[in-house]
């Protein structure tokens, strides 16, 4: 359960970074989506995962340097090692995975019969034309 949300949450990211840099390029419309269309693009994403509402997403962009971000977080973009042709964007993604059964838990000696609570974090950065 722990490798598929893991692999829900890359995947979720992934897909709202290259919704946003290729929201242009889309049949129909040549605008850029807003954060709270990647927010709503990644939060269906996950939606076969438990614990839903400890999904944080953060959604920057750093354009000349100027880094303009929407969301929940502290996740910024890399800095763009060449700012004047590309825009950098950056989604920001935190989920906190709960085992779905909790068996016997002993932290103070570190033995777990199940993971604990455990913060799934994965940033995806890719660059747009200007």
């Amino acid at each position: 359960a722990f490798l598929f949300a893991w692999i829900t949450v890359a995947n979720g990211a992934r897909t709202g970074a290259q919704y946003s840099v290729m929201g242009t390029a889309s049949v129909g419309t040549n605008v850029t989506p807003t954060p709270a269309q990647v927010t709503t693009l990644i939060t269906n994403d996950i939606a076969s995962l438990m614990n839903r509402a400890s999904l944080t997403v953060r959604v920057c962009t750093n354009t000349n340097g100027t880094v303009a971000c929407s969301g929940t977080g502290t996740g910024t973009p890399p800095a763009d090692p060449e700012p004047g042709s590309y825009v950098l964007g950056s989604v920001d993604v935190r989920y906190t995975y709960v085992p779905l059964i909790s068996l016997w838990d002993f932290p103070g000696l570190g033995i777990h019969a199940t993971l604990p609570p455990t913060v799934i974090h994965r940033q995806v950065s890719m660059r747009m034309l200007q």
